[in-house]
């Protein structure tokens, strides 16, 4: 199987159990042992693949933010606590991080 194939495979897999987990904020050592791996290996394969544990659960979270944030009426330390955070001012911040913007100016 091509390097990229395989990286793409765990990358799948990565943001599989990270979706399936987002609430609880599993960290790397966690998700690499659910996928039967060293820490350092899946830190290995994600960077073969051209990206990072750090980046997929940034991206995953910012995604189900905004969808939340757009389709449903959740206060936003209600959206924070559902991705993970533990306060919402943790939330504020790392979405503006990730957006440019706060989260109550993407409400749908």
């Amino acid at each position: 199987m091509p390097a990229s194939d395989a990286g793409d495979e765990t990358i799948a897999a990565v943001e599989r159990l990270l979706r399936a987990r987002l609430r609880d904020n599993p960290g790397v050592a966690e998700i690499a042992a659910a996928l039967h791996l060293t820490e350092r290996t899946l830190r290995r394969h994600l960077l073969l693949a051209g990206s990072s544990f750090k980046a997929i659960h940034d991206r995953l979270r910012c995604e189900r933010a905004l969808e939340l944030l757009r389709e449903h009426r959740l206060t936003i330390a209600q959206v924070g606590a559902s991705i993970g955070f533990r306060d919402a001012r943790e939330f504020r911040r790392a979405f503006k991080r990730w957006t440019g913007e706060a989260p109550r100016n993407a409400r749908g």
